[in-house]
């Protein structure tokens, strides 16, 4: 069974096809509901792919595979051995995140508490308090090389705000992608050897997820501002 997949030298064009799409699928917040926007709590279930994705020329992204393998058990790993000892790509990738179960997304859910925290126009609210509950889903996760033999995470997340009625009234999508300077990037070798170098770098794209979608949903909620 493989260990992972790769994308095609089309990546580019699938991404921006995806953005095109969830653009398309989105939710405008009504004018009504805006006040459900200023309590929010954020559900503790988030989904996520159970794959991890590579984009690589040559065998850049297989030698990084491996290097994610070794640096967990000290040498290279078959993929059976893989395959034996992790549910998943995923689960593989949150023990090199210090061990946390649901490492992945347990991060994701920090970095969106601490921006609605930071925000000006919402709270962060829990149990009955809340007015609206905030699902997350992150829909893609990987890696894609950006140059001089760096690598940069990509993660694609879906956002949607339920009211306590259940509806749906708000939703967008958002992400990090290669090539952005605002973001961190390591070599192979960096992030094989340095585990809290590649949780830092991991949570920092979560945050700026978190906060590019909490900077969208204050515009639905105080346009004019």
């Amino acid at each position: 069974m493989k260990v992972m997949r790769f994308f095609s030298s089309k990546v580019a064009a699938v991404i921006a096809a995806a953005v095109i799409v969830s653009c398309s699928n989105s939710v405008d917040l009504p004018v009504e509901r805006r006040a459900d926007a200023r309590k929010i709590r954020v559900s503790g279930e988030i989904p996520r792919p159970e794959k991890i994705d590579y984009s690589s020329s040559g065998g850049n992204a297989a030698a990084f595979a491996g290097g994610l393998a070794g640096g967990l058990v000290g040498g290279m790993l078959v993929a059976a051995a893989v395959q034996a000892s992790y549910q998943d790509e995923v689960e593989l990738l949150e023990v090199m995140m210090g061990g946390r179960k649901g490492g992945a997304t347990l991060t994701m859910k920090e970095e969106m508490e601490r921006a609605i925290r930071r925000s000006s126009f919402t709270t962060l609210a829990g149990g009955s308090s809340a007015r609206s509950t905030m699902n997350l889903e992150i829909t893609s996760l990987g890696f894609m090389p950006v140059g001089g033999g760096n690598y940069q995470f990509m993660i694609e997340m879906e956002a949607e705000l339920l009211g306590r009625d259940g509806v749906v009234i708000w939703s967008s999508y958002n992400g990090v992608y290669p090539h952005n300077e605002e973001l961190p990037a390591g070599s192979l070798e960096e992030y094989r050897n340095d585990h809290a170098r590649f949780r830092s770098d991991y949570r920092t794209c979560c945050r700026w997820v978190a906060e590019q979608l909490v900077d969208e949903l204050k515009w639905q909620v105080e346009p004019e501002g």
